[in-house]
């Protein structure tokens, strides 16, 4: 991601360009996924599962998610372990190198 991506993320710039057609290769590839799952008739204890599940409650009819949305929500989860994944081994490491006391004495 580009700091100008948090102010302007529809700015037409061949990074976004990039980005947007990764977009869509990812929903291809989900979609297929997801038409497997919710055909399917066993039921997989799992995010997928919860959200081809999932329904609108009290907005849009009660009507299940959409493969577009199952999709942008898996994207999220995807990348959000990701990125906490980082911030977190970089973390881990700053407070082994910082710290006097990296291991039993």
């Amino acid at each position: 991601m580009r700091p100008i991506s948090v102010f302007f993320p529809y700015l037409p710039t061949s990074y976004h360009k990039k980005r947007d057609q990764a977009r869509v290769k990812l929903g291809q590839i989900f979609a297929k996924v997801i038409q497997a799952r919710r055909a399917s008739s066993v039921k997989e204890e799992d995010v997928l599962q919860q959200f081809c599940d999932a329904r609108y409650q009290n907005v849009c009819g009660g009507r299940q998610l959409t493969e577009d949305e199952i999709t942008g929500l898996l994207i999220a989860v995807l990348f959000a372990g990701q990125h906490t994944s980082s911030i977190t081994s970089a973390w881990t490491g700053y407070e082994m190198v910082a710290s006097k006391t990296r291991g039993p004495k």
